[in-house]
């Protein structure tokens, strides 16, 4: 490991205003990095096993946690697709790639020979350059792993695709804001919505997993492959043809530079390549979810959880996946049942992080959290979290300036976050003389991108703020001195310190 290479690449470049001391930075390229990150992705030490009755017992309950989403596909219903209409929804990009894949196939006459390998590679982002211990945060605190994106082949993509994009929009009519359990990979109004329908419950249950994708079994695929059985009895066979090459990823790369060919051959997991990451994992999360909900307020074991059982969570418990992120309002309070609520996830596999708490200002969801405004609550970023990188291009190419206007315009919109609303009017208003590149909307995280704004905060978001950071020792004075800050900068690009970025760098995840 340590004898292998690695490649320096570019780094971010600032257009707007960083943040002293939290700053991100793009992590190496070459054969290092990309075992490292195999190693960590693929081959993580998960320390909870799955409970095969667990699954036996979700999957009796299936219907009462899914509804109409089992409903078998009929001519006309849009499940599945065309395989050109399908072609055609993706991005343009893609869609030559899979042209040209369905032509070389045609020409072969055969599937490819490389039809069952997988291509890792490391994803470019930002990436935390600090990490934080013992109340501070500091660059010699700074610990990653690189994401792993493993890519499937293209052909296993025109087999499968089709039948599962249009599972999405399936799941979430079914699934909806005004449901019991809520896909919430959906625009930010929409969650605003269901904010609001929950916002005065008793107390609060969050978690997400660690590890997530590594740790689904044979028994969790076999769940989920269940459900698309029941949707699509007649799929034909190189549809389970391609589930099969995903399940347990045999991947091949070749570091040309460096002369280093890396294989591997996983067991089960998520590679995270698949057409149906995200709904595999929203199906996965809820289900888990739903039924350790279940069997904690019946005082049962997960295994032995029934349709009453279901049903009496569903009018105690609202709940909100989205990939390994949950969010559960709560109309008990929940923190004698959470310990049960983690063993029954713990029974699925599932490595758990959890909090829960009667105040809904502590509440963190998706990178987000809820924002008071004359009685009406908001979803915005956690003020750290989207600061410490929002103005740090990570694709160093274009004209920096138009880029820079196109973020601090999308930030505009989130009114209702005290500082990073000034900190994006003054960026906007600096470069007003520029052109503007208008905000790249991903697909995939729906909810980070506002359409228009929401009412401006007032006296309430600032006491909200210095109840969430109370252990931090945030005052409404010292928000206040941040926005002389802010008011004060006179150039750009710039770096400053905030007394409410510097809290919430110390409480919120990165």
């Amino acid at each position: 490991m340590l004898a292998l290479p690695t490649r320096s690449v570019p780094g971010p470049r600032l257009g707007g205003v960083g943040l002293s001391g939290a700053i991100p930075f793009i992590s190496d390229r070459g054969p290092r990095v990309l075992s490292e990150a195999i190693l960590y992705r693929v081959f993580a030490d998960v320390k909870s096993t799955p409970w095969s009755p667990a699954f036996l017992a979700a999957r009796a309950n299936l219907k009462h946690l899914l509804g109409d989403f089992l409903l078998e596909a009929k001519p006309g219903d849009g499940c599945p697709m065309s395989l050109w209409d399908w072609i055609k929804s993706m991005p343009s990009r893609r869609r030559k790639a899979l042209v040209r894949a369905l032509k070389d196939r045609e020409e072969r006459g055969e599937p490819s020979s490389q039809y069952n390998e997988i291509h890792p590679f490391v994803k470019s982002e930002n990436l935390a350059k600090f990490g934080v211990k013992n109340g501070v945060y500091s660059v010699c605190y700074t610990e990653y792993v690189a994401r792993l994106i493993q890519a499937p082949h293209d052909e296993t993509h025109l087999d499968a695709g089709r039948y599962l994009k249009p599972l999405v929009p399936r799941l979430k009519e079914q699934w909806s804001w005004e449901s019991p359990i809520f896909y919430a990979s959906v625009a930010p109004e929409k969650l605003d919505k269901w904010l609001n329908r929950v916002c005065g419950a008793q107390s609060f249950f969050w978690a997400d997993y660690s590890s997530f994708d590594a740790t689904y079994s044979h028994e969790a695929w076999m769940l989920i492959e269940s459900l698309y059985a029941e949707i699509y009895p007649d799929a034909p066979p190189e549809f389970w043809a391609a589930l099969s090459a995903w399940r347990c990823p045999k991947g091949k790369a070749k570091c040309r530079k460096e002369e280093v060919v890396i294989t591997y051959q996983a067991d089960a997991m998520n590679a995270s390549g698949r057409d149906d990451t995200a709904l595999a994992n929203a199906l996965f999360n809820g289900i888990a979810l739903t039924m350790s909900l279940a069997a904690a307020l019946a005082g049962v074991t997960v295994d032995q959880v029934t349709p009453g059982h279901i049903a009496r969570a569903k009018e105690v418990f609202q709940v909100a996946v989205v990939g390994d992120d949950s969010l559960v309002a709560c109309e008990v309070d929940v923190s004698g049942f959470a310990p049960a609520i983690v063993a029954n996830l713990e029974r699925f596999g599932l490595v758990v992080k959890a909090q829960c708490s009667p105040h809904l200002a502590d509440v963190t969801f998706l990178g987000s959290m809820p924002y008071p405004v004359a009685g009406h609550f908001y979803w915005g970023p956690t003020i750290g979290r989207r600061l410490y990188k929002a103005f740090w291009q990570a694709d160093p190419v274009g004209n920096l300036p138009a880029w820079t206007r196109g973020v601090a315009q999308q930030l505009m919109l989130y009114r209702c976050v005290p500082v990073l609303f000034e900190i994006a009017e003054k960026v906007f208003d600096y470069l007003s003389k520029t052109k503007i590149t208008t905000a790249y909307v991903d697909p995939n995280r729906l909810w980070q991108t506002r359409e228009a704004p929401v009412p401006h905060w007032d006296q309430s978001t600032l006491e909200w703020l210095c109840f969430r950071y109370r252990d931090q020792g945030l005052s409404v004075g010292m928000i206040r001195d941040d926005l002389r800050t802010v008011k004060s900068i006179s150039r750009l690009p710039a770096m400053t310190r905030l007394n409410l970025t510097d809290a919430s760098l110390l409480l919120d995840d990165m």
